[in-house]
């Protein structure tokens, strides 16, 4: 496999695709992003730097094993080895669909899926609800957000699904609307407490949200959807079949969501270490390298060290070396050189001592880092194959975590 770097300079229409190919995955824990003052300004849209994810497309077999029955225990399972989740490969089915939902005009979604047979159709429409659920207020915030303008197709996807009481409840919540239900969001908004002076909830939101407390959480509904999936032999066969056709990148995102779960974050920059210290080498290397990572494809080298993620930044260092990252690991040193012999790991000491006043040389420097990341091999190239584009050079952090996960036999299944 050849590294495919995560950065290409795009034009307002590829930049609008490659949103949609970033939702389609699973999304991580977004960064705890706090800009600080006086940033420098803008990039015009044809200089924007954009990250790209790794290409991953399906293999025709993978090695890994098949569940027969939604009861089957599995080895990794049984040794507590990360897996891959059903409700993920769920989501793999379904995700370049229902990540549409709510981001085009209902017709338009309608249209994307009439080619597909009833049952992807209906999986589609249950997951497209599932994503677009809040939280908290799952209801509340599905009707609110854009993604109610499919709801008239979700409240028959229900039924269809024989999800009894969830249609129901979905069918009254869409009865608060009158009739006929406003796919328009404009006009479903006036409803809400949201959309009037003082923005304090209405009579409408209360009724709203007692619904929503009998439907139950987003995490809740998810289970109800394997659970549908698992019920239904045929479906439980086509989705697990998944399981040994998941390409690399794939299967190293779910890899890093389980050994991210290892690690209490909460906690202090010294806790953190110690915790990560305490883990097998392998796993410590790229949890901190998807850490710097995620933060890195989200606003650079500076966002990282400003946000507590750079509590991190030691652990960085150790597995860009480890990962065999040795021009990457150059400048990583040069950038914790500007932090000084003795670097700070507290995210608020370390903000208190570097970043504080507006915006200065040093911040610029500190901003520059992100292109010299970009610049080694010569910088980002673009290549045609078979009509796709393929991006190499750069940083390759994806591909060096996906070639060390495989060499240490990591990857789940």
């Amino acid at each position: 496999m050849r590294p495919r770097t995560t950065l290409a300079r795009l034009g307002t229409g590829a930049l609008i695709l490659a949103i949609f190919a970033l939702l389609v995955g699973t999304p991580q824990a977004a960064p705890d992003t706090d800009m600080k003052p006086d940033a420098p300004s803008p990039k015009k849209k044809n200089e924007i730097k954009f990250p790209i994810p790794g290409f991953s497309p399906q293999v025709k077999s993978n090695g890994c094993h098949v569940r027969q029955s939604p009861d089957e225990i599995t080895e990794d399972a049984k040794a507590a080895r990360p897996e891959v989740p059903f409700w993920g490969l769920i989501e793999h089915a379904t995700g370049r669909y229902s990540v549409h939902a709510g981001l085009e005009p209902a017709d338009d979604f309608s249209k994307r899926i009439a080619p597909l047979d009833e049952d992807m159709r209906r999986l589609v429409l249950l997951t497209a609800l599932q994503r677009n659920l809040g939280y908290e207020d799952s209801l509340h915030t599905f009707f609110y957000l854009s993604g109610g303008s499919i709801a008239p197709a979700i409240r028959d996807a229900l039924k269809e699904a024989g999800l009894v009481r969830e249609h129901e409840l979905f069918a009254r919540a869409m009865s608060f609307f009158g009739t006929p239900y406003p796919t328009d969001d404009k006009a479903r908004a006036k409803f809400f407490g949201y959309s009037k002076p003082g923005k304090n909830l209405n009579a409408f939101d209360h009724a709203l949200l007692a619904v929503d407390r009998s439907f139950g959480t987003r995490k809740q509904f998810t289970d109800t959807i394997v659970a549908y999936v698992n019920a239904n032999p045929a479906l439980f066969a086509r989705i697990e079949g998944l399981r040994e056709k998941l390409g690399y990148n794939d299967r190293l995102r779910h890899l890093i969501a389980a050994l991210d779960r290892k690690v209490d974050w909460s906690k202090s920059a010294d806790d953190i270490a110690r915790q990560l210290a305490a883990l097998p080498p392998q796993q410590r290397h790229l949890i901190a390298l998807s850490m710097f990572n995620m933060e890195f494809e989200n606003g650079g080298v500076h966002q990282f060290f400003y946000n507590s993620s750079g509590d991190i930044a030691p652990e960085v260092l150790e597995a860009m070396v480890e990962l065999g990252l040795a021009p990457q690991a150059e400048v990583f040193r040069r950038t914790l050189a500007m932090f000084g012999e003795s670097y700070i790991r507290d995210n608020t000491a370390r903000r208190e001592r570097w970043f504080a006043g507006d915006w200065s040389d040093w911040d610029r420097k500190l901003y520059k880092m992100t292109d010299d990341f970009y610049a080694i091999g010569g910088g980002a190239q673009v290549y045609r194959i078979k009509g796709d584009l393929a991006f190499e050079g750069g940083p390759a952090f994806r591909h060096a975590m996906v070639t060390y996960a495989q060499r240490h036999k990591m990857l789940p299944c």
